[in-house]
């Protein structure tokens, strides 16, 4: 595997040597989401403290921004060999440490690109994540399943333990949501043919991203994090007459790294579809975990592992795009610190969610869309005797420029 990644970087400074061009061309981009959101949860996750009524209810209602700046670097040599990279900054005047906003960039890429494919490397999306395909790939924004509904209630659950250890919080792949590093890697996207196209990345550990800072400050065994991790995908795409039909499938393979707990390695795959008829689109997924990152020593009377599903509808109309999105997800004792090895602190059974989100967008202006978007969120966990459900409406505005 890792030959196959030197193989990679090794194409990269290849293809760099070619004739540049005198021209770059530099470009400044990216949005700003600014929107009202409106929240009601039951009791006690309308407290700040699930544990402690004292310290008074939660926000139930406010105003929050995303903003996002991307610099777009593109650059060609007289022979058509391609070059360049992106940087995506993040903008905002807080940070949310929750989703990995606490660094100055979010996103850092470089890229070259022939005839025989496009390699990039950095520390952004891996290709499972570029080319998956579910059910909010034809989400209005601001994104359905796959949106902000989830941040804006309670992280705890009744024990006040955070819900993000016992549930599949969005329809990603493990290491692909915006919870987890986007770490340093090296990536291959073949030209399409006939309408295919494949890709892998490989990334050394998903905990390294950055500087050199970053690598030297790692262990090279840690708990809840993964090394010679490779992602690959595959899509197809065609149409026929006023039909249009993509599939795809992505899959992940990693080693896990274990200082105290030793947990299984990392195999989990999702498969999807979408079948368009003029301005209608049906999309669906279905992922299995089966029994990965979960601890190597098992309680048989207890559940192991995680699987998710997504299915929805969108159809366009003039400059109305409206979305119906459901996502159902289930995970036991899943890469995270509060599965430790002594498996009578084990979960039962199985955790599970399920969101779904009805959302319109309207594009109003060049680069100027607002939209709405009504999300109802339930969470059940094995171990508690309450779950949260709750119900975010979120009404806003997205500036792309």
């Amino acid at each position: 595997m890792k030959k196959i990644a030197l193989g990679m970087l090794a194409a990269i400074s290849f293809s760099a040597c070619a004739e540049a061009s005198d021209k770059m061309k530099v470009t400044l981009g990216g949005y700003i989401d600014t929107q009202f959101g409106a929240v009601s949860q039951r009791k006690p996750f309308n407290q700040f403290d699930v544990l402690d009524s004292s310290k008074g209810k939660m926000q139930n209602y406010g105003i929050a921004n995303d903003t996002k700046v991307d610099i777009k670097i593109e650059a060609q040599s007289p022979h058509g060999f391609k070059y360049g990279g992106m940087i995506r900054i993040n903008a905002d005047t807080s940070i949310d440490a929750s989703d990995d906003d606490d660094t100055i960039a979010d996103k850092t890429m470089l890229y070259v690109q022939s005839k025989y494919g496009r390699v990039e490397v950095g520390a952004y999306d891996s290709v499972s994540r570029q080319m998956q395909i579910n059910a909010n790939s034809i989400a209005a924004m601001p994104g359905g399943i796959d949106g902000y509904a989830p941040k804006w209630i309670n992280k705890k659950m009744v024990d006040g333990s955070s819900y993000s250890a016992h549930f599949i919080k969005w329809p990603e792949l493990l290491t692909n949501c915006d919870c987890i590093s986007f770490g340093n890697k090296v990536t291959y996207i073949t030209p399409k043919f006939s309408g295919f196209q494949a890709g892998v990345s490989f990334t050394p550990d998903i905990a390294v991203h950055g500087t050199v800072n970053k690598l030297s400050s790692t262990p090279k065994a840690e708990d809840q994090n993964f090394k010679d991790l490779f992602d690959f995908g595959v899509q197809y795409e065609t149409k026929f007459k006023d039909f249009g039909y993509k599939v795809g499938a992505t899959a992940q393979h990693g080693r896990s790294k274990s200082l105290n707990t030793p947990r299984k390695d990392l195999n989990i795959y999702e498969v999807g579809a979408i079948v368009t008829y003029k301005n209608a689109s049906l999309a669906g997924s279905y992922s299995d975990w089966g029994k990965s990152a979960t601890p190597t020593v098992k309680d048989p009377n207890k559940k192991y592992g995680a699987k998710y599903w997504t299915i929805g509808t969108a159809y366009k109309y003039e400059k109305l795009d409206s979305s119906l999105t459901f996502f159902k997800a289930y995970k036991a004792n899943v890469f995270s610190a509060n599965v430790p090895a002594t498996t009578a602190s084990h979960d039962v059974s199985h955790n599970s969610n399920y969101y779904v989100s009805l959302g319109f967008d309207y594009a109003l202006v060049p680069g100027l869309t607002p939209y709405a978007e009504l999300t109802h969120l339930h969470f059940r966990n094995a171990d508690a005797s309450r779950g949260n459900r709750a119900n975010v409406l979120l009404v806003g505005s997205r500036l792309t420029f």
